[in-house]
């Protein structure tokens, strides 16, 4: 699989548009499918972290160098949470969550027992 195909299935996977990826990155939709297709074979370092970013993954993933997205619960929490603009307590208002146990999973919080929560 291609860094262009890892990257079209995980937008895929997220439910994402082209469109919506595209405005994240600054960039047009048709880069977005030139990059998904192959025509753009290699991605500029400058686009590898932040596209990795919005598609909740790591560069080593798209690149092909690790098969595991490598995105913990924590991270898509938090990260989900900034780029939509979501303050800690606007996001506990969206959930119903407290802003304590959402800070707790953003920190990935351990039980007395040391074992991760998340």
């Amino acid at each position: 699989m291609t860094t262009g195909e890892r990257m079209k299935a995980r937008r895929k996977e997220l439910g994402f548009s082209a469109e919506y990826v595209a405005d994240k990155l600054g960039v047009s939709p048709a880069t977005i499918y030139r990059y998904e297709k192959g025509d753009i074979e290699k991605m500029p370092g400058s686009i590898l972290e932040p596209i990795s970013k919005i598609l909740f993954t790591t560069p080593a993933y798209l690149m092909g160098w690790d098969k595991s997205k490598g995105v913990r619960l924590d991270e898509l929490l938090k990260s989900f949470r900034l780029a939509n603009g979501l303050s800690l307590q606007d996001f506990s208002a969206v959930c119903g969550v407290s802003c304590d146990l959402i800070s707790k999973f953003e920190s990935r919080y351990r039980s007395e027992s040391g074992e991760y929560l998340i």
